[in-house]
């Protein structure tokens, strides 16, 4: 009976250290696939900067080409308004 007693210890030693390797086998791969997460996430964090920046410098090139349109407009219609001015003036004589 001694013996069937050190056979049923040692199986359920077996059985306790397979049960506690393989939890720990399942903690170790979910402690890896949260790192690579992590680092997921630093490299999207870093992609949403730099697209944000060259949003920021498109925005401000953009404005700056509306700028220099809207100067060229002005000039335009001064140069005409000029024009209908000289030809509204009775001609020389």
């Amino acid at each position: 009976m001694g013996d069937v007693l050190e056979f049923g210890a040692v199986v359920a030693v077996i059985l306790s250290a397979t049960f506690v390797w393989r939890l720990g086998s399942i903690w170790i791969k979910r402690l890896s696939r949260h790192a690579e997460v992590g680092g997921d996430l630093d490299a999207l964090r870093r992609r949403l900067e730099e697209l944000e920046e060259h949003a920021d410098h498109r925005q401000r090139d953009t404005e700056e080409r509306l700028l220099e349109v809207e100067e060229r407009l002005d000039f335009t219609e001064r140069l005409l308004g000029q024009q209908r001015d000289r030809s509204a003036l009775p001609p020389k004589d």
